[in-house]
C-alpha cells in the first residue's frame, strides 16, 4: 500500500472517531485544548501574583511557611496539637483531656481516610489529563493502531512550572487551614485564654510560646500532649499488681500449707506497680521518638510485662511494627533496627544488634536504665501477649502457677533457651495446657476455639486490644493452688508422653507429633519436633525446639521427677527452692 493510501485511511479513521465522540457528547482533541487553555487563564487570573523565581508571596511565606509534609507533623507534639488529619470535629464534653484528644484524633483520622480516596481518584484524573495534553484513550489524528497503545506516549508528563506553583499553593493553604482548625479545637475545649498563633509558629517555634492561663487552667500543655497507648495502660497499673488474697485460697484441707506457700512466693516476686509505671514511661518516650521520624511505624510493648507474669528482674520486650505483612528478617529487619539505633541515639545507650533468626536490638533506656529487647515486625509476639493476658484473666490461679513455675525453672537452670533448655514462654504454654487437659474437670477452655475471630494468625494488629476483657468464665474445677502445683510436676514427670504427643494450647489438648510436623505454615520445620514439643498457638512451630540434645532433655525431665517426689513426700515449697538432691 502506498503512502498516499495509508494517509487516507488514517484521515478517515480520525474523522470517524471525531464524529463518534460528538455523538456521545465528548470533546474532540482541538476542543479539549481550547478548554484547557481557557481554564489556565482563569486560574492564573484568580491566583495571587507570585514571583517567577519562587520568592515569598506574602508575609507568612516570608516567615518560613513549611511545606506541610507528614515528617513535620511530629513537631506539633511538643505543644500538644495533633496533626491535621481532617476537618475540625464538634466540641467534646469531657473532663479528661486524654480522652478528648483520642476522640478528636479518631474523628480526624476517619475524615482523612475518606479524603484520601477522593484525592486519589482526582489525581488519576489529573494525570490522565496531563498525558500529552489529552486523554490516553484519545487517538491522535496522525497515529495508527500500534502507536495508540504505545507506553511512551502514555507516560506521565511533569506539570509546568506554573502548574506546580499552583498545586503547591493550594497544598499549603489547605494544611494551613487544617492547622488553624486543630489549634482552635483546644482553644474551644480547654482554655479560652490561649493565644492564637500562625501555623509556622506552631511548627517551628514551640519553645517561644507564651500561654496566658487562668488561675486554675482546664489543662496544661503537658496534659494535652499526643495520646499514645502507654497512657491507657498506666491507668490500669493497679490492676496488674495483686495485693488481696482470694477467698478460695485456703479450704481447710491438706493442701493449705502448700497453697499458702505458692501464693506468698507469687506475691513476693510479682512485678511491682512502680516498676510497671516506669516501663510505661519508657514505652511512651520511645513511642514518641519513633513517631518523630516515621509516623507510620508502631511500637508495641509485649511479653510478660503486659500479661502480668513478670518479675522485677524480667526484661522488656518490644516490637517495632513497620507494616502488616511479613518482612525479610535477615536483611530488611536489620535495616529498620539500624534506623532505630541511628535516630533514637538520645533515648538509648549501649545498643547491641544481635543477628539471630529474629534480629534483636538490645539497649538500655537512658531515663530509667531498663534493659530492652527490640525486634522488628515479629507480630506473633503481639498476638500471643493478647492471648496469654486473656488466659490470666479467666482464672485467678493461672498467674501464681505460671510465675512460681518460672521461678522454679530458673532455680534449677532449665529456663534458658540459649543453653538448650526451655524458655519462659514454653513453660507458660505448658502450665495453661495442663489446666486445659491435665486436670479433671478442665480448669481452662481453649480461647482460640471459643473466639476464633479474636485469636487467629491473620487478625489485624491495630485492632488487637491486649488488655481486652472477655466474658466471665466459671470453671467447674475447684482444686486448690497447692494441689495444682504438685499435679503440674506429676503430669510432666510421669503422665505426659514426650515421644508421641505435643502440647497444644490452641486446641486445648495434646496433639500427635506427626500432625504438628505436617502443619503447613510459613515458619514450621518438620525437623524441629524432636524431644519436647510445645506448639506455638499462631505460627504452629515448636517453641521448645531449643532442646535438641538428648542430654538436655534428660536433665529437664529429671528435675521434674525429683521435684514431684520431693513435694509428694514433704509438701514443702521452701525446701524445694533451697535445693533437691
Amino acid at each position: 500500500m502506498s503512502n498516499t493510501s495509508t494517509s487516507k485511511v488514517k484521515s478517515r479513521r480520525s474523522t470517524f472517531t471525531s464524529n463518534l465522540w460528538k455523538q456521545q457528547g465528548m470533546k474532540t482533541n482541538d476542543e479539549r485544548k481550547e478548554l484547557d487553555a481557557k481554564r489556565r487563564k482563569v486560574d492564573a487570573a484568580k491566583s495571587p501574583q507570585s514571583d517567577p523565581m519562587g520568592q515569598p508571596r506574602n508575609e507568612e511565606e516570608q516567615h518560613g511557611m513549611p511545606n506541610f509534609e507528614p515528617q513535620n507533623f511530629h513537631l506539633l507534639h511538643l505543644i500538644g496539637v495533633p496533626p491535621p488529619m481532617g476537618h475540625l470535629s464538634s466540641p467534646v464534653s469531657t473532663s479528661d483531656p486524654s480522652e478528648a484528644i483520642a476522640m478528636h484524633w479518631n474523628n480526624m483520622y476517619n475524615s482523612q481516610q475518606r479524603r484520601d480516596k477522593t484525592t486519589f481518584s482526582r489525581k488519576n484524573w489529573t494525570r490522565n489529563k496531563t498525558c500529552s495534553n489529552r486523554s490516553p484513550r484519545q487517538p491522535h489524528k496522525n497515529e495508527d493502531d500500534s502507536d495508540r497503545t504505545s507506553p511512551k506516549k502514555q507516560m506521565y508528563v511533569e506539570p509546568s512550572l506554573e502548574e506546580a506553583k499552583v498545586q503547591k499553593r493550594a497544598h499549603s493553604e489547605f494544611y494551613s487551614a487544617a492547622y488553624s482548625a486543630a489549634a482552635s479545637f483546644y482553644h474551644q475545649n480547654f482554655s479560652s485564654d490561649l493565644v492564637t498563633y500562625q501555623p509556622y509558629q506552631l511548627l517551628y517555634a514551640p519553645q517561644q510560646l507564651q500561654v496566658k492561663r487562668k488561675p486554675k487552667p482546664v489543662a496544661t500543655w503537658d496534659d494535652v500532649r499526643m495520646y499514645n497507648p502507654a497512657d491507657r495502660f498506666l491507668a490500669k497499673a493497679h490492676m496488674l499488681h495483686i495485693t488481696e488474697t482470694p477467698k478460695e485460697l485456703l479450704t481447710g484441707g491438706q493442701w493449705d500449707k502448700l497453697s499458702k506457700a505458692v501464693w506468698d512466693k507469687f506475691i513476693t516476686n510479682q512485678q511491682s506497680e512502680a516498676l510497671f509505671r516506669k516501663k510505661m514511661a519508657v514505652w511512651k518516650n520511645l513511642f514518641l521518638g519513633v513517631k518523630s521520624f516515621c509516623h507510620r511505624w508502631g511500637l508495641y510493648l509485649v511479653g510478660s510485662t503486659m500479661t502480668g507474669l513478670a518479675t522485677d528482674l524480667s526484661d522488656v520486650d518490644m516490637c517495632l511494627l513497620v507494616r502488616q505483612t511479613e518482612i525479610d528478617q535477615r536483611h530488611e529487619a536489620v535495616f529498620y533496627l539500624r534506623e532505630i539505633q541511628r535516630n533514637l541515639w538520645e533515648y538509648i545507650e549501649n545498643p547491641q544488634l544481635i543477628l539471630a533468626k529474629v534480629p534483636i536490638l538490645k539497649f538500655c533506656d537512658v531515663q530509667e536504665g531498663i534493659e530492652i529487647d527490640l525486634n522488628c515486625n515479629n507480630a506473633v509476639g503481639i498476638r500471643n501477649t493478647h492471648l496469654m493476658y486473656c488466659y490470666t484473666r479467666l482464672d485467678w490461679r493461672v498467674r501464681p502457677l505460671v510465675l512460681v513455675v518460672k521461678l522454679w525453672a530458673q532455680k534449677y537452670g532449665i529456663n534458658d533457651a540459649k543453653n538448650m533448655t526451655l524458655s519462659s514462654y514454653s513453660y507458660t504454654l505448658m502450665v495453661i495446657n495442663y489446666l486445659q487437659c491435665g486436670v479433671e474437670p478442665a480448669a481452662l477452655p481453649s480461647l482460640q476455639m471459643l473466639y476464633p475471630e479474636k485469636f487467629n494468625a491473620h487478625s489485624f494488629i491495630p485492632n488487637i486490644d491486649i488488655h481486652e476483657e472477655l466474658p466471665v468464665y466459671e470453671s467447674s474445677n475447684k482444686q486448690t493452688l497447692g494441689e495444682l502445683f504438685q499435679g503440674f510436676m506429676e503430669y510432666y514427670a510421669t503422665r505426659f508422653d514426650y515421644a508421641n504427643t505435643a502440647v497444644s494450647v490452641r486446641t486445648g489438648s495434646v496433639r500427635p507429633i506427626e500432625d504438628c510436623r505436617r502443619a503447613r505454615t510459613f515458619k514450621n520445620d518438620p525437623h524441629q519436633w524432636r524431644f519436647i514439643c510445645v506448639e506455638e498457638p499462631f505460627e504452629l512451630t515448636n517453641t521448645a525446639r531449643s532442646v535438641h540434645e538428648p542430654l538436655a532433655f534428660d536433665r529437664i525431665k529429671s528435675v521434674f521427677v525429683k521435684s514431684w517426689l520431693h513435694l509428694q513426700s514433704k509438701m514443702d515449697l521452701t525446701s524445694l527452692f533451697v535445693g533437691i538432691e
